[in-house]
C-alpha cells in the first residue's frame, strides 16, 4: 500500500504539479520544468522524495513492487533517473540512480510495458538510454524516440525529443562520454572537450 501511494505521489507531482490525483491521459502535458533548472522544483523534490530515492538507490526498496505494472515502472524510472538530478544537482550523486534506471528501461522494453503508456510517459521510460555514456544505448534511444515520433506525428514535442536524442548520441559518438560531467565526476577533460565546453556544449 505504501508503494502504491509513492507511485501515485511521484506521477501526480511529475505530470500534474500536485501531490494529489494522478492525471488522466488527456491531462498529460509537457512541463518546461522537466528540462530547465528550477530551484523551487529541486527543493520540492528534496522535501517530498529524497527519502524514498535514497532507499531505492541504497536498498532497492520499492523497486520490485513498482516494476510489476507499467505505471509503477514509470514511477520507478522517474524516481531513479530524474529525481537524483534535482536532489543532488552538481554532485556525482546526481547520476547515482542511472544504472538502476537503465536496467528498468531495458526491462520495460523487453516486457513491452513501455508501449502500454502514453507517449509523454514513454519519453521518461527512454531517457535513461539517453543519459547513458554507451554508444549502443544512445543508438537505442534514438530508435525509441524515432518510434515515438511515428506514433505521434502531429505532436511537436516528439520532434524536439528526437532532436535531443540525436544530439546526445552525437556527443557520445564524438567524445565517448559527456564532457560536461567531467568536472563533477573528477575526470580530466581533453583539449577538444574543453573547446566544446567553452563553445557552450551541453548535456
Amino acid at each position: 500500500m505504501a508503494t502504491l501511494a509513492l507511485q501515485n505521489r511521484i506521477l501526480s507531482f511529475w505530470f500534474h504539479n500536485t501531490l494529489g490525483t494522478v492525471p488522466a491521459g488527456s491531462q498529460l502535458a509537457f512541463r518546461k520544468e522537466w528540462f530547465m533548472r528550477s530551484d523551487e522544483m529541486d527543493q520540492t523534490i528534496i522535501a517530498n522524495f529524497k527519502a524514498p530515492l535514497d532507499e531505492a538507490i541504497q536498498e532497492d526498496k520499492h523497486i520490485a513492487e513498482l516494476k510489476q505494472t507499467p505505471q509503477g515502472l514509470l514511477a520507478a524510472i522517474i524516481l531513479l533517473d530524474q529525481f537524483p538530478r534535482n536532489v543532488y544537482r552538481g554532485t556525482p550523486q546526481a547520476f547515482s540512480g542511472d544504472a538502476k534506471a537503465l536496467s528498468l528501461t531495458r526491462y520495460a522494453m523487453a516486457e513491452k510495458l513501455d508501449v502500454k503508456l502514453h507517449a509523454i510517459e514513454r519519453l521518461f521510460v527512454y531517457l535513461p538510454l539517453e543519459h547513458s555514456e554507451k554508444r549502443e544505448d544512445q543508438d537505442k534511444a534514438v530508435e525509441q524516440f524515432e518510434q515515438l515520433k511515428k506514433d505521434t506525428p502531429e505532436d511537436p514535442i516528439m520532434d524536439l525529443t528526437l532532436k535531443y536524442a540525436v544530439d546526445h548520441r552525437d556527443v557520445i559518438a564524438k567524445f565517448g562520454r559527456f564532457p560536461h560531467r567531467n568536472a563533477i565526476l573528477g575526470r580530466t577533460s581533453t583539449d577538444e572537450e574543453l573547446r566544446y565546453l567553452a563553445d557552450g556544449g551541453g548535456f
